[in-house]
């Protein structure tokens, strides 16, 4: 119960089930037990905007980016949030950025459902090319 990683993974399950209540109250505990780790806050994030709150979700995007000028955050982290927040061209130009860092969750990007919202977009399907995918 005090592992913030089993409930990350719990919330992307219950966003995947549009179970969005649920999988917000995983990622808050998340988010509490990782005491504010930019993964967590950007699956808040996504969560939220996911549930159509949208103010709650552009809230964990400020505060991902005003974490971003002391420490690093991954661009798949503001990619997922972009997601969430239905701003597939953004999520799509983290994700290029992420690809130019070898950000290494990048190598889910074919698998995870968070980018399932994404698959039909020419760019996203590029992405997958360039990182040597199977069709």
């Amino acid at each position: 119960p005090n592992f913030h990683e089993a409930h990350y993974w719990l919330g992307l399950s219950y966003v995947a089930k549009r179970l969005y209540k649920e999988a917000i109250e995983q990622f808050q505990i998340a988010v509490n037990l990782s005491e504010g780790s930019p993964g967590d806050l950007a699956a808040l994030g996504y969560a939220y905007g996911a549930a159509v709150r949208t103010d709650e979700a552009e809230d964990m995007l400020r505060q991902l980016e005003a974490l971003s000028k002391q420490r690093y955050i991954s661009p798949v982290d503001m990619a997922m949030l972009h997601i969430g927040l239905n701003n597939k061209k953004l999520a799509i130009d983290w994700l290029e950025k992420a690809f130019e860092e070898r950000a290494e969750r990048m190598a889910y990007l074919k698998v995870n459902p968070v980018f399932d919202p994404l698959r039909t977009d020419p760019r996203f399907q590029a992405l997958l090319r360039r990182m040597n995918f199977p069709e």
